[in-house]
């Protein structure tokens, strides 16, 4: 199989989780039904006859077995097929931003390159300097990495920038190293062209 073909480890984590999770919920609800029939069972054999309770309680016993049918089946089924689609929206969201924090950046940088006679910053800490505390607060982080994790290579000749967020963060998402990057060239790149 080539490397496009594998599946991410990320998703198999996720599944995995997925079906550990529904495999708890399945185990935790039965019990509760198991002991809730144990009792109602015991209270029909106590009477010895088969008379009026009769529909009540085998209705009962019914009603426990089902939900652990349920429980046992249904419920880690949902838990498999949720928990994978919800690790990819948070990444997704992590992805979102990691982009929105590039273009703020390469903005920034845009304007100090404007202050500055068309010279563009040779560190991101230039960006946080001046008067009335730069073109940016603070350099924004990764969300997914949860550090510093931004490289930014400046050229002066001829005078160009990119930034990129560096390791294999958004792997979820299939978006490939060191992606995505903002350059002054090209603006927002995502994926290898």
């Amino acid at each position: 199989m080539s490397a496009k073909n594998q599946i991410p480890q990320e998703n198999v984590k996720a599944g995995t989780t997925g079906i550990i999770v529904g495999l708890l919920m399945g185990w935790i609800m039965p019990p509760i039904t198991w002991i809730a029939a144990f009792f109602l069972y015991k209270s029909f054999l106590k009477d010895g006859n088969l008379s009026d309770a009769k529909g009540i309680k085998i209705g009962a016993l019914i009603t426990g077995g089902l939900c652990c049918v349920v429980g046992l089946l249904v419920i880690p089924l949902l838990a498999a097929i949720l928990v994978p689609n919800f690790v990819r929206a948070k990444a997704q969201g992590q992805l979102t931003a990691c982009k929105s924090n590039l273009k703020n950046i390469g903005t920034a940088c845009e304007m100090y390159s404007t202050d500055h006679y068309g010279r563009y910053p040779k560190k991101l800490s230039e960006l946080c300097e001046g008067p009335n505390g730069g073109y940016l607060k603070t350099i924004p982080t990764c969300p997914a990495a949860g550090t510093d994790n931004y490289v930014y290579t400046m050229h002066a000749d001829p005078d160009i920038f990119t930034i990129y967020c560096r390791g294999e963060n958004h792997t979820v998402l299939d978006i490939p190293k060191d992606k995505p990057a903002f350059s002054s060239i090209y603006g927002l790149i995502e994926q290898n062209d």
